[in-house]
């Protein structure tokens, strides 16, 4: 790997964080947009580092948090949120560890 290419995803998560501070600074709402620029850095560093599965999970779970922070903590968001994440966390670890189905039926 190039330094170029190894620097480029850490060059990214500066300029949004440079980005998403500046926005929540003129906002003046750092809650809950600090929650939504922590998804948001951990879903791209899951991007550029796929081994690293739940560094994309917990990024969907600050976006979802963020989201119910928004809705001005909610219950009923907060029970659908968590059964969105549930769901989106066992249909991404699905494929690795599962063993091939064999056919036994030639034998």
């Amino acid at each position: 790997m190039t330094p170029a290419t190894s620097e480029s995803p850490s060059r990214l998560l500066v300029a949004v964080w440079l980005v998403g501070l500046g926005v929540l600074y003129a906002s003046k709402r750092f809650w809950p947009g600090i929650l939504f620029l922590a998804g948001a850095t951990a879903l791209i560093q899951a991007y550029y580092y796929p081994e690293r599965r739940n560094t994309g999970r917990f990024g969907v779970f600050m976006i979802l948090l963020g989201l119910w922070a928004m809705l001005r903590l909610s219950l009923p968001f907060l029970l659908i949120g968590l059964g969105v994440y549930l769901i989106f966390s066992s249909l991404s670890s699905m494929g690795a560890g599962r063993k091939p189905h064999v056919d036994q039926t030639l034998d």
